[in-house]
């Protein structure tokens, strides 16, 4: 068994849940800012709507960070009768050997301020179903002890 990290690929769906985190703080200030100036916005005896809207936020928050992690697999396991992808969280999905592995190019990200090598979004298939994951190049290469 070989198990190879996904070193990129984390690194990218980090940035990009950072990213979408600093959006989603300056997007909330702004708006608590403009909430409070403006004429007639809210008082503190009336901030029901001020409370609702955080919590909105939060949950929005908590889902995009979610989303953006999720896809970025934490390791490959590479084994004679299978293909494991580790989920960020832990859970397992299992796909058929190397070999025999269906995979497809969806998209490929260069090099740049979220990552400092490329990173791939492939789609891997098998007969439990399709799935797609933000993956470093050449991670699911067989190699000469497969």
């Amino acid at each position: 068994m070989e198990i190879r990290p996904n070193t990129s690929g984390t690194r990218r769906a980090r940035r990009v849940a950072t990213l979408f985190l600093v959006a989603m703080a300056a997007l909330y200030g702004i708006l608590v800012a403009f909430d409070r100036l403006a004429p007639g916005g809210s008082r503190p005896s009336a901030t029901a709507g001020l409370e609702l809207f955080s919590a909105i936020a939060v949950v929005i928050a908590a889902a995009g960070v979610l989303l953006s992690l999720a896809n970025a697999p934490r390791a490959v396991e590479l084994r004679p009768e299978a293909t494991i992808v580790v989920g960020r969280f832990g859970n397992r999905r299992e796909f058929p050997p190397v070999g025999e592995l269906e995979t497809r190019l969806l998209r490929r990200y260069p090099t740049g301020l979220l990552s400092p090598t490329p990173v791939e979004v492939v789609e891997l298939s098998g007969p439990r179903g399709t799935r797609a994951y933000l993956m470093e190049p050449g991670i699911l290469r067989r190699t000469g002890t497969d």
